[in-house]
This record gives C-alpha cells, sequence and structure tokens, in this order.
C-alpha cells in the first residue's frame, strides 16, 4: 500500500471513506466508527474499486503515486506519467463516473492537495513545479491559476497560515498561498556527526504534516528516516 487519504466529508462528520493505492489500483474503503470500548487495532474492509484507465485507451505508466479527498466530494490522483485525475464523490464515498484528467506535470506527480474548503487543488512535482488548479473535478477541465518559479524536486507540500509549503532536498520552501511565489526557507538540522550522508547530497523533504496543535510549525520527514520540527521563516 503505498498512500492514504481519508475523505473528511465535513468538519464536525465523521469519514464517509478511505482511499489507499496498491498494486496500480485505486480502492475505497468503508471506515467502521470505533465503539468506546473498541480494541486497539481492528479491520477495514474494502466496498469498491475504482476504475483508473477505462477512460483512456492508451497510458504511458499506470502507477499512481499520491491521492488526496476534499471536504468538497471530490478525490484526486497524481501519476508517474505527470497526470492528475480527479473524481467527483457520491453521498457513499464512492467516486463516481469517468474522472477529469489533464497533464499537470512534465514527470512525476509528488503530491496533490485540495486546498481548505476543497475549492481549489495544489499539485507538486519532480519537475519542480508547484501549481495551483480550480475546477479540477468540472467536465469542463483543471484550469491554472498559478505557478511557483522553478525549485529543486518537490516531494511534499503541506498548507499551513495562508502558505504552501514544499519539501525539497535539504530545505522547506515557503510559498504565498495564492500567487505561489517564495516568501522563505527553512533548512533542515545539520546531521549528527557521524550521520551517513546520502550519496546525492542533502536529505529529501519526503513527508510533510502540520496541525493545530503545532501553532505554524511543520513536522517534516526525510529520506534518511529522520523527523524534524521546523518553524517557517515567511517574509511579510
Amino acid at each position: 500500500m503505498r498512500a492514504l487519504a481519508i475523505d473528511p466529508a465535513e468538519a464536525a462528520a465523521a469519514p464517509r471513506a478511505a482511499y489507499s493505492i496498491g498494486c496500480n489500483r485505486i480502492l475505497s474503503w468503508a471506515p467502521p466508527l470505533p465503539p468506546p470500548d473498541a480494541p486497539a487495532a481492528s479491520g477495514v474492509t474494502a466496498q469498491d474499486e475504482i476504475a483508473l484507465y477505462a477512460d483512456e485507451e492508451q497510458v504511458r505508466s499506470k502507477d499512481i503515486l499520491c491521492l488526496a479527498a476534499s471536504t468538497g466530494g471530490a478525490l484526486a490522483a497524481g501519476s508517474v506519467d505527470g497526470r492528475v485525475r480527479c473524481w467527483r464523490v457520491g453521498s457513499n464515498g464512492v467516486p463516481t463516473g469517468v474522472p477529469v484528467r489533464w497533464a499537470a506535470h512534465a514527470g512525476r506527480v509528488s503530491c496533490v492537495r485540495f486546498t481548505p474548503g476543497g475549492g481549489g487543488l495544489l499539485t507538486a512535482g519532480l519537475d519542480g513545479a508547484v501549481k495551483r488548479w480550480a475546477h479540477a473535478c468540472s467536465p469542463g477541465g483543471a484550469r491554472l491559476l498559478s505557478q511557483s518559479a522553478l525549485l529543486p524536486r518537490v516531494h511534499s507540500l503541506a498548507l499551513a497560515g495562508g502558505h504552501v509549503h514544499a519539501g525539497v532536498e535539504g530545505e522547506v520552501v515557503s510559498l504565498e498561498g495564492e500567487s505561489l511565489s517564495e516568501v522563505g526557507r527553512v533548512a533542515l538540522p545539520p546531521r549528527e556527526a557521524g550521520a551517513e550522508a546520502e550519496a546525492s547530497g542533502a536529505p529529501r523533504v519526503t513527508a510533510l504534516a502540520t496541525g493545530r496543535g503545532l501553532h505554524g510549525a511543520l513536522l517534516a520527514g526525510d529520506s534518511s528516516g529522520r523527523l524534524h520540527l521546523l518553524v517557517p521563516r515567511v517574509r511579510e
């Protein structure tokens, strides 16, 4: 299983579905609501397989790399061939119909993130671009709203404090939330003495996360297996 996403439904509601990538398939799952006395671990039953490629005759690669679900009832997936697909999600949490698809990046799509409220979609790729799209799931197709200047390969994204934070090699680049212009950078702390150096140089920031309790700080995981707490330095 390569990635997971949870359909958040509404902010105060229980999730309707979870989605996973594995063996070039996207599965939707019906997450059970645990009772107060539930065991620490319990199984989840797959309820549907989402058809990925029935809508096109030829696909350069069938590897789906990343997923995101929105409160607005949508599911987005980025793939190794640079395409993004976006489905509308039914009331049962299962995507319906043929996805809207488009070539978003010149290379692997490393991350997809819906903006708060689900009205927009952010994508990042190994081509070094972060892009913001509108109408990602509309039949008329996605519309590019803004794009960052080219960065080193972008491996991860997080949204915090009205900014978009992009994980690249050795640091996190902060972008203004609408224009995606750069407003700051924060480097990973230096390795401890004696730590193995990566063959490619600085470790890649492969995962980013934030939450209310972090007060604008970011949790950053890197390709050497370390986890860091970073405070973005943002120019006003």
